[in-house]
């Protein structure tokens, strides 16, 4: 299993970020510039492990990538998630009635704890 696919993408970590969850994971997307040839400078997006010597400057952008497990934590203990027919479902078993569905198990925990926060069902963003 690629390791893209165990933590929650980067536009996720994005919002994530935006809504003030506190930036600690195991590991981070970083966003640097990146110049293959002289005239073709762009952004390239990697995952890094969690070491803070590699954000040298302010010319790198970087997100918590949450883990599936990360994120289980940081959902209420009454979430779960699972697969049913190539899809991942992560769903509240009570006191609200709602699910969310994606390709990745990291991915539906990630737009989980994002529904819970902009709905306001959800203080702790640690």
């Amino acid at each position: 299993m690629k390791l893209e696919d165990q933590v929650c993408s980067i536009e996720l970590a994005k919002k994530l970020e935006k809504l003030g969850v506190k930036q600690e994971s195991l590991f981070y997307w970083l966003k640097w510039k990146y110049s293959p040839l002289p005239m073709n400078l762009g952004y390239k997006e990697t995952i890094l492990g969690n070491n803070n010597s590699f954000f040298i400057d302010d010319s790198y952008e970087y997100f918590s990538a949450f883990t599936v497990a990360e994120l289980g934590d940081m959902l209420p203990d009454y979430f779960d998630s699972g697969k049913k027919d190539n899809e991942w479902l992560c769903r509240a078993l009570s006191p609200i009635s709602s699910y969310i569905t994606g390709e990745t198990e990291a991915n539906v925990r990630a737009k989980m704890y994002i529904y819970l926060i902009e709905n306001g069902l959800i203080n702790d963003r640690s």
